[in-house]
């Protein structure tokens, strides 16, 4: 039988990483691979969407005393930061630690040719497993945001964890990244040589996404009519900002009628509706609250945002934002913070699309309205997707995933 390749992820909810993982399965699957998805969660809206033939495995979550078993066959190793990892209480302790035994015994089991993950902590405990089963398995690590940027929580995260995040990243066979300056970042913040993080952008404009686009939507928004109608995607996240999209929109709404489609969840519907009901709350404070809906996490957003007259990208941070692509894709006007990482590079410092500072409600606000007045070259915008080839994308993760150059197997 053959050696399966592996993707290491927390759920299978719809996030950034479960998308491309998803396209990555199908064509592994159709090129005869054996391809397993192993996940923390017990279950994710985007398992639905998995090919016919890839397995779902879900690891064994251990208790306190059994998860921290492994540091017995670790502390010898002369591993900095190690007994701190395992036994920490800090708030930036890892959440799935729970999963390292879990991991272990996967890949004992399994015997996997690859393992990919793009998640900061769990790139760190299959290190570990790889080094504690000795096995023969390329471990791919994959860099999916800028990760010096963002909240106290995060900044803390990469102090304490940075001896162990070099030793993960060092001991993979591969370390990709989806854009230059968040591979340049994960360089300078762990010490890893340059030279050793590939760049590899999201395939995110599949070969189904004209069909996927012009799916029907029943909104009483969209197509906009009379009223221009904004749409952001991303889960209700601090990351996301859309405080600052709230009061930019309260700002804009003083010259002239908006309304704001946000689409994007979290996974945990509890939390969802936390976050969600904050965010109604100060939108009803800022006065518009009848000009903004919270659409949840839609497994199609394409539609939506071809259907809006303007995206607006209000993150703080981001690694390559495939809405962004989408966008361009779409032919939607785009208005994006020049976050680190991925609006420059994507944007061109301004050719594709308008860029403003962070947690700038007053400038975000100046955008919009410039965009709505003069909104950028629908054939300029197709043209800039274009350049972000999908196939050229698919090929350089297959080459790493199967350790083999690109021209050795059909994809």
């Amino acid at each position: 039988m053959k050696r399966p390749i592996c993707f290491l992820v927390t759920d299978l909810g719809i996030g950034g990483v479960q998308r491309v993982i998803t396209i990555l399965a199908r064509h592994l699957s159709t090129a005869g691979q054996r391809v397993q998805i192993w996940t923390c969660a017990a279950e994710g809206a985007l398992e639905k969407l998995l090919p016919e033939g890839v397995e779902v495995i879900r690891l064994r979550k251990s208790n306190y005393v059994s998860a921290r078993l492994p540091y017995l066959a670790l502390r010898k190793r002369g591993l900095e930061q190690l007994f701190t990892y395992f036994f920490s209480r800090r708030k930036s302790a890892s959440p799935t630690l729970a999963y390292l035994p879990g991991v272990i015994e996967a890949i004992r089991e399994q015997k996997p040719a690859t393992v990919f993950t793009g998640d900061f902590f769990l790139g760190i405990e299959v290190a570990l497993a790889d080094r504690i089963t000795g096995g023969d398995q390329r471990i791919v690590q994959s860099v999916r945001t800028f990760v010096s940027a963002g909240k106290e929580k995060k900044t803390d995260r990469l102090r304490l964890w940075k001896g162990l995040k070099h030793f993960s990243y060092m001991r993979a066979a591969e370390v990709t990244s989806v854009s230059l300056a968040a591979a340049d970042d994960i360089s300078a913040s762990f010490d890893v040589p340059r030279e050793r993080i590939r760049v590899i952008h999201n395939p995110t404009i599949t070969p189904d996404f004209a069909e996927r686009r012009s799916a029907p939507i029943d909104d009483p928004w969209l197509p906009s009519r009379d009223t221009p109608t904004l749409i952001a995607v991303g889960r209700p996240a601090p990351q996301k900002d859309y405080q600052t999209l709230l009061e930019a929109l309260a700002i804009a709404r003083r010259t002239r009628p908006l309304r704001l489609c946000i689409v994007g969840g979290t996974g945990d519907p509890r939390r969802d509706k936390r976050r969600i009901g904050r965010l109604q709350k100060r939108a009803e404070g800022l006065g518009v609250g009848s000009d903004v809906r919270f659409l949840g996490a839609l497994s199609n957003p394409l539609p939506y945002i071809a259907s809006a007259d303007l995206l607006v990208l209000s993150s703080l941070w981001e690694g390559l934002p495939n809405v962004l692509l989408e966008a361009l894709a779409c032919e939607t006007p785009i208005v994006s913070t020049d976050c680190p990482s991925g609006p420059f590079e994507i944007l061109e410092g301004g050719t594709y699309g308008a860029l403003v500072p962070i947690a700038d409600p007053e400038a975000l606000a100046k955008a919009i309205l410039e965009m709505l007045d003069s909104p950028s070259d629908p054939a300029l915008l197709r043209k800039r997707a274009a350049d972000y080839d999908y196939q050229d994308s698919i090929d350089q993760y297959l080459e790493v995933l199967l350790g083999r150059p690109r021209d050795s197997f059909v994809a």
